[in-house]
């Protein structure tokens, strides 16, 4: 069974270009996808991040940090460049902040 080619039948109101109801299907199923990955690795980020900063308030110098999110998973050819992105997500998404060379937990 070969493809078919897409039928343009829709014309998009607001710039006059034809639209493929075909690849806009694709293309708003791919997004959906990568939205859901984005926020299924946020919440991978948050459980390492609270492995190791157990409560709101907590200290940690950037080795203690970086070392106790390694050991989470040893075995892992990557844990160190996972840390690092750890640390760097969660600190985006204001899970902790970096102040005067310590890492706390706000939320």
């Amino acid at each position: 069974m070969g493809r078919t080619e897409p039928t343009v039948h829709v014309n998009d109101k607001m710039n006059g270009c034809a639209v493929d109801d075909e690849l806009a299907l694709l293309f708003f199923a791919h997004f959906f996808r990568f939205v859901d990955g984005a926020k299924e690795e946020k919440r991978k980020v948050y459980q390492m991040i609270e492995k190791v900063f157990t409560h709101q308030g907590q200290k940690e110098t950037v080795a203690n940090a970086m070392r106790k999110l390694e050991f989470l998973d040893p075995s892992d050819k990557y844990n160190r460049k996972k840390a690092a992105g750890a640390l760097g997500g969660a600190s985006r998404w204001k899970f902790i902040d970096f102040e005067n060379g310590h890492w706390e937990r706000i939320r």
